[in-house]
C-alpha cells in the first residue's frame, strides 16, 4: 500500500494520485534493472490495469445491480467490498480511467430508473399532473411535503 504524504489515506500500490485528495503519489522504484528490460516489440505489452476509478460505493445489493448495469452498456467495472468503521460492509463500484466519465453517465441513468421505479413502487402520484416524478423538501410547520418536479405542486 502507497501512504499518501497529505492526507495519510492507504492506496492501492497501483495509483499514481490518491483517491481521498488527489495528491500525485510517487512511482515506485522499477524492479527490472537495465539488462533485464525486453527488447522486442512483442515482450512490450503492458500489463492488464486495475480499475482505480469508485464510481458508486453502495449497499452490496445496489452495488451488484449497478454492475449489471453497466456491463450491459458494454462499460467493464469490477466490485470491491470496503468496511466503514462501523463495521458496515460497502461495495465499491469501479471502472478504469478511459471509462469513467460514461460510467458516471451510466450510474446516474441507473439511478434515476430506480428512483423512478421507488417512486412508482410507492403509491404516490402529483394530485395536479399525475406525474411520479416528485422530491421530498424539508417544512417548517410538517416533517417534510413532497413537490413535483414537472409542475412544482406541493403535497403530503
Amino acid at each position: 500500500m502507497k501512504r499518501c504524504g497529505y492526507c495519510g489515506r492507504e492506496n492501492d500500490p497501483s495509483v499514481t494520485c490518491c483517491r481521498e485528495c488527489g495528491t500525485e503519489l510517487p512511482a515506485p522504484p522499477s524492479p527490472q534493472t537495465q539488462e533485464e528490460i525486453p527488447h522486442s516489440k512483442s515482450e512490450l505489452t503492458a500489463p492488464a490495469r486495475p480499475a482505480s476509478n469508485v464510481v458508486a460505493t453502495l449497499c452490496p445489493d445496489e452495488a451488484l445491480s449497478l454492475l449489471e448495469f453497466l456491463q450491459k452498456e458494454q462499460i467493464p467495472a469490477e466490485m470491491r467490498t470496503r468496511s466503514e468503521e462501523s463495521g458496515l460492509e460497502m461495495k465499491e463500484v469501479l471502472v478504469e480511467d478511459c471509462y469513467y466519465d460514461s460510467a458516471c453517465a451510466a450510474a446516474e441513468q441507473w439511478q434515476n430508473a430506480v428512483i423512478e421505479a421507488a417512486s412508482k413502487k410507492s403509491g404516490k402520484r402529483c394530485p395536479k399532473c399525475g406525474s411520479w416524478d416528485f422530491e421530498y423538501l424539508s417544512h417548517d410547520k410538517l416533517d417534510h411535503v413532497i413537490q413535483c418536479k414537472k409542475c412544482g405542486c406541493q403535497f403530503l
